[in-house]
């Protein structure tokens, strides 16, 4: 119950989950983090710095997991 109240503070749109990514990123306009501006990082043939819905499918299937770490 806890987390479920705490989590309007965290997400941008004020709503209990999921998390987007400014919660915990910088983004932009389309809710993409600014780290997504790599020309390697497209998902069915569209950068993923330009489409929210890509970027997180992207992000589910190909990202490393690396327990919450930026990618150097």
């Amino acid at each position: 119950l806890t987390s479920y109240r705490q989590a309007p503070q965290y997400n941008p749109d004020g709503s209990h989950g999921p998390f987007k990514c400014a919660a915990c990123h910088e983004v932009n306009e389309n809710g993409v983090p600014w780290i997504a501006d790599d020309d390697e990082h497209v998902w069915e043939g569209t950068p993923i710095l330009d489409d929210y819905e890509g970027a997180v499918s992207w992000m589910h299937a190909s990202a490393p997991d690396l327990g919450g770490k930026i990618p150097e």
